[in-house]
């Protein structure tokens, strides 16, 4: 307790003990202004901290007025204390650089980075918004009495809709962009795209993507990455809102199947998509995997005939008609064999490993996909597919002919038993030279570690040489080695239990 005489007692468990105050010359206060606090409590502390703290830890935060107070005051003696080290000379020099700086490696990431790339993308550092949402148009309903064609924010029709051939027709052909121009140069602009992948997240919505016929034949109308599609755009060449935000998309397969294709062609604006986006790339580009695709859309649009001109190639084809067999004469048929042809060869083999329903069997023919995936799935509820054996690498070995399958506490030192007079001379030829390696290996380590002036003979070069009583006990609690045997490996056993579906189960109908 500070006392008004300046010294405070305290009664201990001796003597009393003198606490001398602290002397406001060394906490920087002039002593005449010692007792100039306005609350006269704050003039009996021993430090002016204490009150400080107390008054900080019960009214924080300030006041406005306080605060700024005390900022201003801050404020007076920053400057104050500038220009007094500018008068004595005594500004802080720069400090100087460090002789030896120490660099920090940076540490890169182990992984697949892709992931991250995508789901830290923003699309608002590169596109703006849609200022307004467009006008909606079209026949009108019967039931709810509004327009056919009604569209989002962001200028895509409502994605829970989807429109028969006729409406889709009319779609296209009175479309409020051609503006009584050629349609040929019109607004609406109909891309030939290839469907990205790991694009979910740039849509508007999670139907954007879907196929806008009611008559897809896949139920769902999805869209399958890979495939190719038809784009609705009726954005102006230079738009500046983000790509994937377009009326809608349709199978390029469905155009060609319900529409004249050709003829679509000839009188409006379709167009391969090559274009470059501001995010300085196209993941829709139809050149995505092969610069010659390009050519072969725009040779299409060049040179194919409406099927009212159609030529006969085949007897039972007709001319004017568009044959039943019309798939190899389209679009989808061309860029299909074309990325057939330039696909790395290791591909092929893995599609053959799969025996799945790819690409390479249904050409991207939606309805034969369609089909051959009921069927697939008919035989795999009827038990005709057998699921096909798991290879476990290093975790079970052949221990005996008939193929038994037992999991091996120490795979990899682990050696099978010998195989008697059913080992090929092959395999007893390469068993001969590990032995002859491994006793090389061995005579070499013994000489090493217990040089002996005595010469080990050709019976003791499998094992380092030891006194003769050790020797005859060690002979006699030895065990002999089981002889290696060839690993076979499970993959391929001489009676395979799998069940080859496109062998054995064949279906008619199905191009295996």
């Amino acid at each position: 307790m500070y006392s008004p005489s300046g010294v405070s007692q305290r009664q201990g468990r001796g003597q009393p003990v003198t606490v001398t105050p602290i002397d406001p010359a060394l906490l920087g206060l002039d002593p005449a202004q010692e007792r100039q606090y306005l609350n006269d409590i704050l003039n009996h502390f021993s430090s002016p901290v204490t009150p400080l703290r107390v008054i900080d830890r019960v009214n924080f935060p300030f006041e406005q007025q306080l605060q700024s107070a005390l900022e201003e005051q801050l404020q007076r003696e920053k400057q104050q204390d500038f220009v007094a080290a500018l008068q004595n000379g005594m500004a802080s020099p720069a400090p100087a650089p460090s002789l030896s700086p120490r660099r920090i490696a940076r540490v890169k990431k182990a992984g697949n980075k892709r992931p991250d790339n995508i789901r830290n993308f923003n699309p608002a550092e590169f596109y703006e918004p849609l200022q307004c949402r467009p006008a909606s148009w079209g026949s009108i309903n019967s039931v709810t009495g509004d327009q056919l064609f009604q569209y989002t924010e962001h200028g895509e029709l409502n994605p829970l809709y989807s429109f028969t051939v006729g409406q889709i027709v009319e779609y296209i052909g009175k479309h409020p962009l051609h503006n009584h121009r050629d349609p040929k140069k019109s607004g609406l602009k109909l891309w030939v795209q290839t469907v990205p992948a790991d694009s979910g997240r740039r849509y508007p919505d999670k139907m954007s993507d879907k196929c806008r016929f009611t008559d897809c034949p896949d139920h769902l109308r999805t869209i399958r990455k890979g495939e190719f599609r038809i784009c609705f755009e009726e954005h102006s060449t230079k738009r500046k809102t983000d790509p994937f935000h377009n009326a809608g998309y349709v199978h390029l397969y469905c155009i060609e199947k319900f529409l004249d294709f050709p003829q679509l062609c000839k009188e409006f604006n379709v167009l391969p998509d090559t274009r470059v986006f501001r995010e300085r790339k196209n993941r829709m580009a139809i050149t995505r995997d092969h610069e010659s695709m390009a050519g072969i859309v725009r040779d299409f649009i060049g040179y194919s005939k409406p099927w009212q001109q159609f030529t006969p190639a085949r007897p039972e084809e007709v001319y004017g008609q568009r044959p039943a067999e019309y798939y190899q004469y389209t679009l989808s048929s061309a860029l299909t064999h074309e990325h057939l042809e330039k696909q790395p060869k290791h591909l092929q083999k893995i599609r053959e490993m799969r025996e799945g329903n790819s690409i390479d069997i249904h050409k991207n023919n939606l309805d034969k996909r369609v089909d051959n995936a009921k069927r697939l799935k008919e035989n795999k509820m009827l038990g005709l597919v057998a699921p096909k054996p798991k290879v476990q690498k290093r975790k079970a070995e052949v221990e005996n002919d008939d193929n038994i399958i037992a999991s091996s506490p120490c795979p990899k030192r682990q050696r099978k038993e010998s195989a008697g007079s059913s080992s090929s001379p092959k395999s007893r030829r390469k068993q001969n030279i590990i032995t002859s390696r491994v006793t090389k290996k061995r005579r070499t380590r013994s000489t090493a570690s217990n040089p002996s002036p005595k010469k080990i003979n050709h019976e003791d070069a499998d094992f380092v040489p030891l006194s003769p009583k050790k020797r005859k006990q060690s002979e006699s609690d030895s065990v002999p080695e089981p002889e290696p045997k060839r690993r076979r490996s499970p993959r391929s056993p001489k009676t395979s239990t799998s069940i080859s579906w496109t062998d054995n189960f064949h279906l008619p109908g199905l191009p295996f």
